[in-house]
């Protein structure tokens, strides 16, 4: 059986949100996971140091890593992590249904949010 396959869990709060949504997808397939939860990433400073762990964990398992992060990152966090993350398998949780849920019930996002900047551009 190959070796578990690994996964990190992003998140600018405890991390259940990006946690259950990974879960939750990595199920419909079968495969065993090596479970990186990174909680509590609301700064720069605190995202994953530049290829460690996650871009050196794809260079040493010789396969992407999978990440799974929640949408609240500021603006900041998403200009420092997309580098740091260049290696890896992105996926972001929450977009592709909080967009229409705010046009939809004309919901407004709190101040700082990354995806309240992207609807605006």
């Amino acid at each position: 059986m190959p070796n578990p396959q690994s996964v990190f869990f992003i998140s600018d709060g405890t991390g259940i949100t990006a946690d259950t949504f990974g879960k939750a997808i990595l199920a419909q397939f079968e495969m065993k996971i090596r479970q990186v939860r990174l909680p509590f990433t609301d700064t720069a400073d605190k995202a994953p140091p530049g290829r460690v762990p996650i871009n050196h964990t794809g260079e040493v398992e010789g396969r992407k890593p999978i990440v799974f992060t929640t949408p609240g990152w500021n603006m900041e966090l998403l200009q420092v992590i997309p580098g740091r993350l260049a290696r890896a398998c992105c996926w972001t949780c929450s977009p592709p249904f909080v967009h229409p849920l705010r046009r939809t019930c004309t919901l407004s996002p709190p101040p700082g949010r990354a995806f309240q900047r992207r609807e605006q551009e």
